[in-house]
């Protein structure tokens, strides 16, 4: 104004005009600064995770994990695992060789073309593969999920919006860049969650739409680096997998998403009591969840060949943590209160690879392994003529040896499994023992 004014009379402006100057050239400074200082305050943000859920076992071990429940049902209250003796398993094959010795797999080839982990997957292993994601799918249906496969890429700016820092070169696979300028650098999907997460990225959605359930259905890729050994032999830990998985949307309460949860857990734990397949739930650590979960349960499977429960699913409520950083709102019922961030939810259903293994130490029996009777279904037609019916479905006769099945479990709870078991057996030579001999193909690490 000062200088307007003098210009206007026609004074001498001069030491105005350089001050001026001087103050723009500290404004423009100034906001150079701000904009870098809101990007590394942005950034230290992102290392803090989530508020933990009151109920979380405060602990760095998963041994501290906390048992909630336990089927086929058993006598036990929720302890920690470490004073958990799960029952013992006799002498029975693990999955890897089991898989070689009904057909199911060549991991010799596998490392050939692929290198570490890599794997052919042949005849009756394709068809238990794809019998459990169909499976799945079917499942989730009938329960009001809507079926999308995501792509299995993602630009580097949504990945890192999801993706803890330490991802990037322990699980991600970066692709290279494409021919178009605006392509940017993408990377492979560890998991359907993460694109499924990025849907609905910026967008505003009406309260009445939710909650909303999605199975998704992909393939995921994993470095999985510093994680070989004897534990992760055959396709139990891989570079590639198939998985079915649950991921539901909220509105920004958490005594609903917590709701959502449970019922997640729920669908989860049925889906493997429909597949026979003994397991437990437990809730995980502190010390072991990611950044983004407030609470995660874990379902692990008995593996019989093997004597332990292992990992099947994970079921993680992250609250509004991700949908922050993805800017995806509700639109609140009362029109004067603001729009809250939805709360997102994702729960495994079957990593088909993984479930698998469980299955052929469950199911094996002294000719081959059979298939659960949920699976059938989803078998055939085959195509091969022999153990079919007229209608090209999977033959089914009476089993021979069925109780065998069953001698890792609980012994208080066998009973009711061999009374809903007992009854069929899969005989189709794909499922039986192969008569050769194994020669080079060792445990597969």
């Amino acid at each position: 104004e000062v200088i307007a004014e003098k210009k206007k009379q026609k004074l001498p402006c001069t030491a105005e005009l350089a001050e001026a100057q001087k103050l723009h050239g500290q404004l423009k400074r100034l906001e150079s600064e701000t904009s870098t200082w809101a990007s590394d305050r942005d950034a230290t943000l992102k290392l803090l995770g989530n508020v933990l859920d009151p109920s979380v076992p405060c602990s760095d071990s998963e041994e501290h994990n906390e048992v909630m429940a336990v089927w086929p049902p058993a006598e036990l209250p929720p302890c920690s695992v470490s004073s958990f003796t799960p029952p013992s398993s006799g002498a029975r094959g693990q999955h890897d060789d089991l898989l070689w010795r009904i057909g199911g797999y060549d991991p010799d080839r596998g490392t050939k073309v692929a290198g570490s982990r890599g794997f052919f997957l042949e005849d009756v292993g394709v068809l238990l593969n794809q019998a459990l994601l169909n499976f799945g799918l079917a499942f989730l249906r009938q329960r009001g999920y809507k079926a999308i496969q995501p792509p299995y890429m993602m630009r580097k700016e949504l990945m890192a919006d999801l993706a803890q820092l330490s991802d990037f070169n322990d699980q991600l696979y970066k692709v290279s860049k494409g021919d178009s300028p605006g392509d940017g650098d993408k990377y492979l999907i560890a998991t359907s969650e993460q694109p499924l997460c990025a849907l609905h990225a910026k967008e505003l959605l009406d309260v009445e739409t939710l909650p909303r359930r999605y199975a998704g259905l992909s393939s995921c890729f994993r470095t999985e680096l510093g994680k070989a050994g004897k534990e992760n032999r055959g396709i139990f830990r891989v570079h590639q997998f198939e998985k079915v998985e649950q991921f539901c949307i909220t509105d920004g309460d958490l005594s609903t998403s917590q709701q959502m949860l449970s019922e997640m857990l729920e669908t989860a734990q049925d889906f493997y009591k429909a597949l026979g397949i003994p397991h437990r739930v437990v809730k995980v650590v502190s010390g072991e969840l990611n950044d983004a979960a407030v609470m995660k349960f874990d379902l692990e499977g008995w593996f019989a060949g093997q004597g332990v429960y292992r990992e099947l699913v994970s079921c993680s409520n992250c609250t509004d943590f991700q949908s922050r950083a993805l800017d995806i709102r509700t639109r609140s019922e009362r029109a004067k209160e603001k729009p809250r961030f939805v709360h997102l939810l994702n729960a495994t259903l079957v990593a088909a690879g993984r479930c698998l293994c469980c299955l052929l130490e469950t199911y094996q029996t002294s000719t081959g392994v059979r298939v659960p009777d949920a699976l059938v279904p989803f078998m055939g037609p085959l195509g091969l003529g022999h153990g079919q019916d007229s209608n090209s479905n999977w033959h089914v006769a009476e089993a021979r040896n069925q109780k065998e099945v069953w001698t890792s479990c609980p012994s208080s709870a066998r009973a009711a499994v061999w009374q809903r078991h007992r009854r069929f057996h899969v005989s189709h030579p794909m499922a039986s023992w192969r008569t050769s001999t194994r020669s080079s193909c060792t445990s597969h690490t």
